[in-house]
Parts: structure tokens; C-alpha cells; sequence
């Protein structure tokens, strides 16, 4: 078995062996030593000189005891020769200091792309990417530049990222052709570990059994940088936000307590309840003795009345008290729906103001 391809056959194939010894200083075509490089087969010098190629993890000197040799293998399969041992080592350093650019990120596409390029230039990992779940659906936020043949968007219940997501812990797949994917023809494997309650970062690729425990280990641990990061630059972006929606409050009260008309005043309401606090839809209703009815929205399909009794409505009107129950936002994910009943005169119907999200 010389030629290359079948060289890559055989570290490819369901009777893979349980580990390559090389014997001597054997001159290799471009094309078998990629394929070597590419196993994750333990591969085990037997020569007269410890070998410079990367890809070699572990050596005995020629002509030791056979047992001396059985012990190398049997250390380079659960990566514990000395070799194995550095280059893990290496990696680690290496990861640590490369978190300096996840920790420098100063927004979430930023740090995205900032831990697919520390996992292919650290990690040494190919093919990567971060994908989000948004809704039911795992979408690709950064990714590397020659994974065209992953798609860019999965239903999440059928990816392994979306798994990975909704458990909440690494999943490790030595062979995608045994696992349901929303892509049947998909081969290869992959580490999938999930961080920041909605993401996952993934490292890929299309030969089976591509990735051991410590590529595992060194994929949580970049993970967990990123998610770290991940969630300052979030709670960061929700405190500007709030910020900035009560400075625009501020500045619009002025505006209410100018207002020339009740008519007015509902209608500025309403303006501010969607363009400060984004709501999907806001209305404002007053309430006569027999029923709620419409003074200002900002979306005409909303009723134009409603019965007295009417829940979220007629409890805020005679409680003056805020109450939530959950109704549907414009984007399809729950949000509450407020009530709140806005100050009147006596001679005047009490109004009640509804916000939905």
C-alpha cells in the first residue's frame, strides 16, 4: 500500500487502523504526508533520528524493544507522549494569549470573527464558525472562508448546533453520518460547544474522526472566552439602550405636558411608546360606563372598542395598577402586554393606555 490514494482510503475508511508506525526515514509524496497530517490516526516514528514533521506524535529510537514501541503507541493513542504532551501544551499558551484579542472585541461581530481567526491560527482548526439561534432557526454569524459547503442558515432541531444550544454542553460527533442532520449527505465531524445561552462555536470537517479529546478541550476552553466576552458586550449594548430610551424619555416629557388637547396628548403617546420604547403597538382607549374605546394607536387593526370587564383593560382602569398577562409581539416571541390607567379629571372618562410589544 504505497500510492497515495490509497494511503488516504485506508486513514479514511470504516477499518481504520489503530494507529501508523513509521519505520525509518521514508520519503512521502505531498500527498500522503497531507493525509497523515489531516488523520487523527496516532502516528509513531520507528527511526534512527526523532522526526521534525508535525504531524508525527510519538518516536522510539530504532532498534529499542518492541515493547518500548507498544508503550509509544499506546500513550500516542490517549495523547499522553512527550510530544503530544508539548503541543498541547503549545496550544494552550498559545489559546491564552490569543484571548487578548477576544477580550479587546468591542462589538459582538467583532468578537465573532476574532475567535474563527484565533481558532484556525492557535487551534490550527480548518473549517469554523459561530452560529446564533435566532427563533427556531441557527444561523452562521462568522465563519471561515472556505466552508461555502456549510449552509449559512438550519433549522435548529435538526442541527447538531442547535442540539449543542438547547442541551447546553459540548457535543462531539466522530462521524456525522450517524447522526440526523438537516443535511443527509453531510459526512465529516465536528465539535459543537455552546456559550452565552444562544450560540455555539464550531469546528469542523469532512473526514470522520477529524477531532480528538484535547481538540475537544482546547474548543471549551476557547468557548468560554468568547462567551465571557460575549455577555459583557451584550449587558454593555442592554445598558446603553437603557440609557438612551430614558434620556429620549426625558427630553419627550415636555412635549406631553405641553400638549394643547387630550386629543394631542394621546397621540404623542402613543409616538413615544413606539419610537422610544419600540413597542409594536401602542393604543390609548378611554373608558365610558359602557365600554373602552380608541382615542390613538398606532395600529388601526387594533379594536376599536372593547366591552367593560375587558381583563388587562378594566383591571388597570379600576386598580390603577400595572398587570402583564402575555400576548404576541409583531415578531412572533412573547412579550407583555401593559396597562396602565393615565391620570383624569372627574368630569372627564378615565384613560386607559395599552402597550403591546
Amino acid at each position: 500500500m504505497t500510492g497515495p490514494a490509497e494511503v488516504r482510503d485506508r486513514l479514511e475508511g470504516s477499518r481504520r487502523p489503530e494507529a501508523v508506525v513509521l519505520v525509518g526515514a521514508p520519503a512521502f509524496p505531498d500527498a500522503v504526508r497531507e493525509a497523515l497530517a489531516a488523520t487523527r490516526i496516532p502516528v509513531v516514528a520507528y527511526a534512527d533520528e526523532e522526526p521534525s514533521d508535525a504531524f508525527v506524535d510519538g518516536y522510539v529510537a530504532a532498534g529499542s524493544p518492541a515493547r518500548r514501541l507498544a508503550d509509544e503507541i499506546a500513550h500516542a493513542r490517549s495523547g499522553e507522549t512527550r510530544r503530544q504532551l508539548r503541543a498541547a501544551r503549545r496550544r494552550v499558551t498559545e489559546l491564552h494569549a490569543g484571548t487578548a484579542r477576544i477580550a479587546g472585541a468591542e462589538s459582538v461581530a467583532e468578537l465573532f470573527e476574532r475567535a474563527v481567526e484565533v481558532a484556525e491560527r492557535v487551534l490550527s482548526f480548518d473549517h469554523c464558525s459561530v452560529v446564533v439561534k435566532e427563533g427556531d432557526v441557527m444561523v452562521a454569524r462568522a465563519r471561515s472562508a472556505d466552508v461555502d459547503w456549510l449552509h449559512e442558515r438550519v433549522p435548529a432541531d435538526e442541527s447538531i448546533g442547535g442540539r449543542a444550544v438547547r442541551r447546553g454542553e459540548t457535543i462531539h460527533v466522530d462521524d456525522v453520518e450517524d447522526h440526523e442532520t438537516a443535511d443527509d449527505d453531510q459526512s465529516g465531524s465536528g465539535i459543537s460547544v455552546p456559550f452565552g445561552g444562544d450560540a455555539v462555536f464550531q469546528a469542523v470537517s469532512r473526514l470522520p474522526h477529524a477531532f480528538d479529546e484535547t481538540d475537544r478541550e482546547l474548543a471549551e476552553l476557547l468557548a468560554t472566552h468568547v462567551g465571557q466576552a460575549y455577555e459583557r458586550l451584550r449587558a454593555e449594548a442592554d445598558l446603553t439602550r437603557r440609557e438612551r430610551v430614558m434620556t429620549e424619555l426625558h427630553e419627550a416629557a415636555p412635549r406631553l405636558v405641553d400638549a394643547d388637547s387630550e386629543g394631542e396628548l394621546f397621540d404623542l403617546t402613543v409616538e413615544i411608546a413606539q419610537r422610544v420604547l419600540a413597542f409594536d403597538r401602542s393604543c390609548v382607549y378611554t373608558a365610558t360606563p359602557e365600554r373602552f374605546e380608541r382615542r390613538a394607536t398606532t395600529d388601526p387593526a387594533l379594536p376599536a372598542t372593547f366591552d367593560r370587564g375587558f381583563g388587562a383593560l378594566e383591571h388597570s382602569h379600576a386598580e390603577g395598577s400595572r398587570c402583564c398577562p402575555t400576548t404576541s409581539s409583531t415578531t412572533g416571541a412573547p412579550s407583555p402586554t401593559t396597562a396602565s390607567r393615565a391620570r383624569s379629571s372627574p368630569s372627564r372618562s378615565r384613560a386607559t393606555r395599552c402597550s403591546r410589544r
